[in-house]
Parts: structure tokens; sequence; C-alpha cells
């Protein structure tokens, strides 16, 4: 189990914050391949003309190029300073005209337009309220829809269930797999379908479809089966896949009695779940977990930060993780902004006297510390003279300027972390090699 731990964090992760089931598409990019040609010295105001031009294919040419204008686009319509402007009345002029263009009977045309406009930010309730509405058979309008919607948050969950049971009813195997990709950790429809499939269905890769959107989604109907097929599950990528649903999943109570009633498996866990406690981010049964190991006697030395890193080498990695959640705030040191997951942590750590003592110690000695105004004053001074002289040293042997520009550079990138450093306190090290003499 131990090997699957770096895998557990990256799928925990993956699982809390996206959809797991589609990937951004066939070329890393976007979900339906796109090739434009870019006509040199065009306007805005003239491709805004194209749109409306009877050739399909130059209304499509014309939104792959506006795609790529899109940032400069969000800019024009989101930014108050841009009201009443040219730039902004033609982006308001072109996103109307794309609005329609989402319906056009050219299927190619209807896909560019909804990746166009997928891109944007304005009126996007709008726009998602379209696309889920958009029950075309055609394929490359529904991946781009599908694509959309893997990254969306979508407040109106009957229209998202009913785009899934479309997708789930198609006779296009990659459509009919696309619904198990578009439900994200907010939504919480579709989950009966899943369970369905995974019971019921003879096609092990609808099966391994299904398990993933269950285990992205785990809540009361789905956490026995889960939990069964993780005791089922003969490969470890299946078991951590599961294991990271079951540590999101919505039903915590059932989730913790679980987790407890399986110490081994925590405490082979425990690195995951420590990296996670604190984090703002993570899982909140993760915070529970630990406190209960802490309860019933779990040391946080027998997990130290590895030998190899650079910061904080063989000390509790509990202690590491808690220490730079609380002091989060690179610009303010005497910031504290530990997390409610983080408090419940310290809370369990302060609860053992012995356990008190060494974490107090610990936060005495690493946390962050202002540094004072005279020691910053006379580094600098100290810092400027000894790159002027170490230049002219530099320039008189060599006669290269640049290289003594670039070491100027190279001191002052490494003086810095004496201003930035928040974790953990260190003394400033230079060290420079001067170049020798020919």
């Amino acid at each position: 189990m131990k090997k699957a731990l770096g895998f557990l964090s990256l799928a925990i992760a993956a699982i809390f914050s996206a959809r797991l089931l589609m990937s951004a598409g066939c070329d890393g990019e976007s979900n339906v391949g796109y090739h434009s040609v870019e006509i040199p010295w065009k306007s805005d105001g003239e491709r805004l003309k194209d749109l409306s031009n009877g050739d399909a294919a130059i209304q499509y040419n014309t939104l792959c190029i506006l795609d790529l204008k899109a940032g400069d686009m969000n800019n024009y319509l989101d930014r108050d300073s841009f009201r009443g402007s040219p730039a902004r009345d033609t982006s308001l002029m072109i996103h109307e005209k794309v609005m329609t263009m989402m319906a056009s009977q050219d299927p190619w045309v209807s896909s560019a337009a909804i990746r166009l406009l997928g891109n944007i930010t304005f009126q996007k309730d709008i726009y998602f309220d379209r696309i889920l509405r958009d029950n075309r058979p055609e394929r490359n309008i529904q991946l781009e829809i599908c694509h959309q919607l893997k990254s969306a948050d979508i407040k109106d969950q009957a229209l998202l269930r009913n785009k899934i049971i479309f997708l789930h009813m198609q006779k296009d195997w990659l459509l009919r797999c696309s619904a198990y990709g578009i439900v994200g950790m907010k939504d919480s429809c579709a989950t009966d379908i899943f369970l369905d499939d995974f019971r019921n269905s003879a096609d092990p890769d609808i099966r391994n479809l299904a398990l993933m959107a269950l285990a992205a989604h785990v809540d009361r109907s789905s956490f026995n089966v889960l939990a069964e097929a993780y005791e089922q599950a003969s490969s470890e990528e299946v078991k951590t896949t599961i294991l990271a649903g079951l540590l999101t999943s919505r039903d915590q109570d059932r989730a913790l009695d679980w987790f407890f009633s399986k110490p081994k498996l925590v405490d082979s866990l425990m690195e995951s779940i420590v990296e996670s406690a604190a984090d703002k981010n993570g899982p909140p049964i993760c915070a529970k977990i630990l406190v209960n190991a802490l309860q019933k006697g779990w040391k946080p030395g027998t997990l130290p930060v590895n030998e190899n890193e650079a910061i904080y080498p063989g000390e509790p990695l509990l202690y590491k993780e808690l220490l730079e959640y609380k002091y989060s705030s690179q610009s303010n040191p005497d910031s504290v902004t530990i997390t409610p997951n983080g408090k419940l942590v310290e809370a369990a750590l302060l609860a053992d006297p012995v356990l008190r003592k060494d974490w107090l110690k610990y936060e005495s000695h690493m946390k962050p510390r202002k540094i004072p105004a005279v020691l910053e004053k006379e580094h600098l001074q100290l810092t400027n003279d000894y790159i002027a002289r170490c230049k002219a040293l530099i320039v008189r042997e060599t006669g290269d300027t640049t290289l003594a520009s670039n070491f100027e550079k190279s001191v002052w990138s490494e003086a810095n972390t004496l201003y930035q450093t928040t974790f953990p306190k260190r003394q400033m090290k230079i060290s420079v090699t001067l170049p020798t003499s020919n």
C-alpha cells in the first residue's frame, strides 16, 4: 500500500478540485481539434463582418481566430474602465453575434462558437443554460459542450441531470462515455445512474467509468458500494482511487467509522492524511482521522520529513505542515492564518502534555520572524559595497561587463532570500565563484 501514497495524494487533489473522468482533449488544449488561418492586418470590426459572411468556412475560421483573442475580449467586457470605448462596443457586438452562432446549422461553426464563448466570462449563466439545453446529436457539438461543462459550477442541477441522461442514451460510444465526466464535486445529481451502470453494465469500460464517477461523488447511497468495491479490487490504482473518494465522502460520519475500523490502513495512509489535514483545500475528514490517531497514541515523530529535503529534514512532518499553514502569509510573519481543520489538529496536540511541549517548542523556534530594520539597512550597505568591488574585479580581469552584470543579479537573488524567507528561519549564505584569469 505504501507504494500508492504518492498517487493517493494526487488522486485526493484531483477528486477534490475537478472532474477526474474527462481529459482536456486529444491535443491537450481543447476537446475538439481546430485549425484556422490568420489573415494579416484584419481589425476586430472586419472580423465582426466576417461572422455574417455566407460562407460557413469563413465564419468558422473567424471564430477560431477570435478565440485566440478571448483574453482581450474578457478585459473589454468585464472591466469598468473600458465602458463606452470602441473596443468594448465591438466586443459586445461580437459576443451578441456569437451567441446566436452557437445554434448554427453548420456543426463546426456551432462548436467553434461554443468554444469561443466558453473562454469568455461575460453572461456565463446564459451561456451555460443554452449549452445544457442543446441536445443536437452531432458529435463535435456535444464534445465541445462536454469540454466546457467538465470544469464548470452548474447552478441548475436539473438541467445538468437532463444533459447526463441525454448523453447516456446516445448510440455514439464517445458521447455516451462523456456523460461520466461532466459532473463535478459540488454537483449532486446522477449518482443513481452511475450506481446502476456500475452494478449492471456488462461493459468493463463502462463499469470503470461509473466507478470513477462514483469515487468523485461519494454520498450515503454510494458509500457502501464503494467500500465493497475497495475490498474486492485487485488493482492498487483502483483501490487508491476509491480511497481518495472515501476521504472526500459527503457522508463523513460513515466514512469516519469506516476508516476508524481500519487502523492499519490509516497508518499506511498517514503521510497523505497529514499533508491534507491543515490544508484549506484538503478533505475535511483528514483532520478528524488525524485527531483520532493522535488521541489513540500516534506519535508525530514516527513520520519525519525526508532527510533529503532542504527544509526541515528529520523534523515531524505534521509540525512542518501545520506551521506552514498557520503562518502562510509571506508578507506579514505575525499574521496567523490557520484553517478550522488546522485548529482542530493543533487542539489535539495541545491536549497532550508531551505533544504540547514538543509542538510549542518547535513553533517557537521555527516560526517566521521579522527582519530587524537595522540589520536590513546595514546588510544592504555591505551588499552594495561587496557587489561594487567584485564587479570591478570581474571587469578588470575579464573585460566582460555582461558577466559582471549577471554576477550582480545572482548576488541579489541570494541576498533577497534574507527578506523573503519565512520557513524556516535561516541565515543568509552567499556563495560566489569568481572567474579565473587566463
